[in-house]
């Protein structure tokens, strides 16, 4: 029996319901969101245990030839494909009306990848003739993993795997930084949502519809998503071309087993089970190049509804859309009536790290002390209108108060996030990022209370050795203006 997947006789018996299954007919299956492709059972594997050789790596690359041979008006297409993601910043000739639909930045955001990841899945199956073929993820937040898979950066003649625009770093056998692939702040969050315009949760904010590029994101979008792309820069860096890019399948399979390994720690951490998010549906092509169409309520589980698990997951706990519990209307955060602390000038971020500080008087330093020792609110640093010539390349840590005698380190107290602008180019200004901050102010706000320093320190991916390479920008970031709020 092989790694990705097990027979169907193997799947009922594990799962305990052999007897039961026999009993359904088709109709009974679709009425409890379970298809037929359920019983195949595919174990997505972690590449670290792939090599070049390796059938699964083997068949990938041969999908990927086979769909770069299509015609390019078909939409199964590599590049007709990559354009349902994005299709900026220079609109491919032709047109589709799938092209450009992915979501961002709210609570449709991970179950749109998901159908993404499972119908290019199935594409791989059909063009490369491996019925046994499961996407690979990219743990890159295992320490032994921040390089990329060695078969994507060896620019072999004919290796579909590797492409050049990317961070040359990273295709030299560099590293990404720890603080790009950590996922720690999205884990503490229990809620997988939250209100409209926050990013205080797990999965994001919820919207009333769905939307190609809100902001600000939620927490896992934010990192380790929003860093890893920008950090490998190049056709990552930007919707319109990151699909383009192998790896970003290998990313994304990476953040789909996130949701499901949040959903395994417990706490109370669950998918929404509210009408307007579990009824929401996404069209896609099929491999037959037939257009069709998925609610969310039919991909939240992944093994019964989709056939396929993680390797080294444990059994995700069952997800449920219904009986609702709740539906709209949801609270909308009026920033303007919990803002704290504003600076109305601009900064511009470039090569060399910046500091703004920001002075406050003394009710406002007492309510954001207030406000951080509270269990039930949180302080929330927002930075607002930020506009990117290009991706920028490198993601920008951050810090609040700092000293300046002391190395910037994400292991830090005072460490809070990354700038990591990832959609940027599609906002024209509006694009917002967001950071809890209640620890690092409290620290500071106790010790000096008139005064907060922030930092914006530029890192770009470390060197095979492990060392830090000066940071090289593709494109400038700039942002209109700094709040701190409560939520």
């Amino acid at each position: 029996m092989s790694l990705t997947r097990s027979t169907r006789r193997h799947f009922l018996k594990k799962s305990g319901v052999a007897a039961s299954f026999a009993l359904f007919s088709g109709p009974i299956l679709d009425f409890l969101g379970v298809t037929e492709d359920a019983f195949a059972a595919y174990v997505r594997p972690n590449v670290k245990g792939l090599t070049a050789a390796s059938p699964t790596i083997v068949s990938y690359k041969k999908g990927i030839a086979a769909m770069k041979a299509l015609p390019a008006g078909n939409p199964l297409n590599w590049n007709a494909w990559a354009n349902i993601h994005g299709i900026g910043p220079i609109p491919p000739s032709g047109s589709n009306p799938l092209w450009n639909t992915c979501q961002h930045g709210h609570w449709w955001f991970l179950p749109w990848h998901r159908m993404y990841l499972w119908y290019f899945e199935l594409a791989i199956r059909k063009f490369s003739g491996d019925p046994n073929f499961a996407l690979p993820f990219w743990d890159y937040s295992d320490p032994t993993q921040r390089a990329l898979p060695s078969m994507f950066r060896t620019p072999t003649v004919g290796n579909a795997l590797y492409v050049s625009a990317r961070n040359a770093t990273l295709n030299a056998g560099g590293m990404l930084t720890p603080s790009t692939v950590d996922y720690t702040t999205a884990f503490s969050f229990t809620n997988f949502t939250g209100p409209t315009g926050s990013a205080a949760s797990f999965g994001s904010q919820t919207l009333t519809a769905p939307n190609h590029g809100a902001s600000p994101h939620g927490q896992l979008e934010s990192r380790p998503h929003d860093s890893v792309h920008v950090a490998i820069g190049g056709w990552m860096g930007s919707f319109g071309t990151a699909a383009r890019d192998p790896i970003f399948w290998l990313h994304h399979a990476n953040i789909d087993r996130l949701w499901d390994l949040w959903l395994t720690t417990g706490g109370g951490r669950a998918d929404p089970n509210v009408a307007t998010w579990c009824n929401q549906s996404f069209q896609f092509f099929d491999p037959s190049g037939a257009t069709v169409a998925k609610k969310v309520s039919g991909v939240i589980n992944a093994l019964p509804q989709l056939g396929y698990s993680y390797q080294g997951v444990p059994a995700v706990p069952t997800q449920k859309c219904g009986p609702f519990i709740t539906t709209f209307p949801f609270p909308v955060l009026n920033v303007a009536a919990v803002t704290l602390m504003r600076r109305e000038q601009p900064l511009t971020l470039g090569e060399q790290p910046a500091t703004v500080s920001v002075p406050i008087d003394a009710t406002a330093s007492g309510r954001m002390l207030q406000v951080a020792k509270d269990p039930k609110r949180s302080l929330v640093l927002r930075l607002e209108g930020i506009e990117v010539t290009a991706p920028p390349g490198i993601i920008y840590e951050v810090y609040i108060g700092l000293p300046a005698t002391a190395p910037p380190d994400p292991k830090s107290p005072h460490y809070v996030g990354n700038v990591a602008p990832f959609g940027a180019e599609m906002h024209q200004g509006e694009f917002v990022q967001a950071f809890p901050i209640d620890a690092a102010a409290e620290r500071v706000l106790a010790a000096s209370p008139k005064q907060v320093d922030i930092r914006f320190v530029p890192r770009a991916p470390l060197d095979a050795n492990g060392r830090e390479v000066p940071p090289k920008l593709e494109g400038r970031v700039t942002f209109k203006r700094m709040r701190v709020i409560t939520e």
